[in-house]
C-alpha cells in the first residue's frame, strides 16, 4: 500500500484535471510540479525497497 502522501498528491492532480471548475479553498502552487515532486521520492523509495 502506498503512503498516504503519494495518494493525496495523485488525487489532487487527477481532481484538478477532471473537475477544473470545482470551487476550492486552497490552490496548489505550480500545480503539475508540486504534486509530481511529492510523488516521485516516495515512489522511488518504494520501488527500491528490497
Amino acid at each position: 500500500m502506498p503512503p498516504a502522501f503519494v495518494v493525496v498528491c495523485t488525487a489532487v492532480t487527477v481532481l484538478r484535471h477532471r473537475r477544473p471548475g470545482l470551487p476550492c479553498a486552497f490552490r496548489t502552487p505550480r500545480m503539475p510540479v508540486v504534486p509530481a515532486g511529492g510523488v516521485a521520492p516516495p515512489a522511488r523509495l518504494i520501488t527500491f525497497l528490497r
